[in-house]
């Protein structure tokens, strides 16, 4: 009955936000609740409680049951049409296709708890048609992004620096079972990572109020160096690449300057020689900033037997795969390969990697699909990137893009489509550029003068 109450008052009210079409705000909820959750959980495995609620034998994730009563309120509001572009019905065919493979998996006998888990990546890609209806020239979404970015660099601020100095904040209270903070995992690197690359557009493009999202989106570049997960390196690397490679592409003028620019290195700088300056004066030694969790992560003996159990996994599933190359076997189906660290069999429905993963599932079709629709979507962010006059599209355009390069760069060494925190990100990004692709051409209203007469003298 709880949860009843709880579903319809906010069904009540998304369906309210959808009809003043303040999709902006919901889209920065469902946001600003997985950065909560990555935050206080280091793994992806959350103790049942606020995120992870449980009745008896049902067990569900908070954020997948309010993305689908957002969608839900979102379809019921209904909204003005939109002219469906080729990258759309690309999304479209692709979930389309796995829901077939839903289908597949059961005849085939596939575990249906692999199943269902698996199908989760369709309610995340249906945050596309969320996304999409962002009004980016509204001044309410450009608040909603900004309250959004600020506590995201709170949040990355408390981690990283309770990590630096190796302490940790617990918050277990009825509800929050084993939460804390102080802990930066690969999940909440990347995710970080994609905040301060969407601030960072959001400043270099704006005209007003950049100053201050420049000095505190800082801290979200630095959990990649506490995380030990080179993945989350990669991301970094890859979304600050194209951010670079894109900037001469734009026909219009950055707004950020130099010195601006400047203090985002800066407040990253400060934090990474937090470390040095607590050792310096309690220890009484000195550290290089993130030293012992980088060579852990580059050079680190797990490290080196994870690269060998992930060969294993690539090299069980390339057979399968060979079996059923054009369909593929189905969602759920496992994969049994040799666990070098633990010198056992172990059977898994993942293969750290997005590309075989969609072959095993979906078969050549679900990965030429999905190729498609992404390649698709890349294209219109740069296309929006390069021509939007208004700062907030081009700006989501660009972070969009820098995201999705960096997720995809991730997603070859992590199945990432199963993630509650990092798939609804990846939709997000496909239903923002959807929304710049759109909206970069739509024209400004501009009242024009009209003459009115003057009143007579007498009167």
């Amino acid at each position: 009955m709880g949860a009843l109450a709880f579903g319809s008052a906010l069904f009540g009210w998304f369906y309210r936000l959808a009809q003043q079409e303040r999709y902006a705000t919901i889209v920065c909820l469902i946001l600003g609740l997985i950065v909560t959750e990555t935050g206080l959980y280091e793994t992806i495995d959350v103790p049942v409680g606020l995120f992870h609620p449980s009745s008896g034998s049902l067990k569900f994730e908070t954020v997948d049951f309010i993305i689908l009563v957002a969608l839900l309120a979102s379809v019921w509001a209904g909204h003005r049409r939109y002219t469906l572009s080729k990258t759309s019905l690309l999304w479209g065919a692709f979930c389309a296709w796995v829901a077939s493979a839903a289908v597949v998996g059961l005849l085939n006998g596939n575990p249906t708890s692999d199943i269902a888990y698996e199908a989760k990546i369709i309610l995340y890609l249906g945050l596309f048609v969320i996304a999409r209806r962002v009004s980016l020239r509204d001044a309410r979404s450009r608040r909603a992004f900004a309250v959004l970015l600020y506590y995201s660099a709170v949040v990355a601020g408390l981690s990283v620096t309770l990590g630096a100095a190796g302490a940790k904040l617990s918050l277990s209270v009825p509800g929050l079972r084993g939460a804390s903070l102080g802990n930066v995992g690969s999940i909440g690197a990347n995710l970080f990572v994609a905040m301060g690359i969407l601030g960072l557009c959001i400043a270099i493009c704006s005209e007003r109020h950049r100053f201050p999202l420049l000095f505190v989106i800082g801290p979200l570049f630095v959990p990649p160096l506490m995380a030990q997960q080179r993945a989350a390196l990669v991301n970094l690397g890859v979304s600050l690449a194209l951010v670079v490679i894109l900037l001469p592409v734009a026909r219009h003028r950055l707004r950020a300057t130099s010195a601006e620019l400047l203090l985002v290195v800066l407040a990253a700088v400060a934090l990474m020689a937090l470390p040095v300056f607590l050792n310096g004066t309690v220890h009484s030694k000195r550290v290089i900033p993130f030293s012992h969790s980088l060579s852990k992560a580059l050079t680190g003996g797990e490290k080196k037997l994870s690269a060998q159990d992930r060969v294993n996994q690539f090299h069980a599933a390339r057979t399968l795969i060979a079996q059923r190359p054009v369909a593929g076997w189905g969602l759920g189906k496992t994969i049994t390969y040799y666990e070098v660290g633990f010198r056992e069999f172990v059977t898994t429905y993942l293969t750290h990697n997005i590309a075989i993963d969609l072959l095993l599932r979906t078969g050549v079709i679900g990965l030429l699909l999905f190729l498609l629709a992404l390649a698709g979507s890349l294209a219109q962010g740069i296309s929006a990137w390069r021509n939007a006059s208004d700062p907030l599209i081009a700006a989501t355009a660009l972070a969009s893009v820098a995201i999705l390069g960096g997720w995809l760069a991730h997603g070859m060494v992590e199945s990432l489509f199963e993630h509650v925190q990092l798939a609804p990100l990846f939709a997000i990004m496909l239903g923002l550029v959807q929304a710049a692709a759109s909206q970069r051409r739509e024209p400004v209203e501009v009242v024009e003068p009209r003459l009115v007469p003057l009143p007579a003298a007498g009167a």
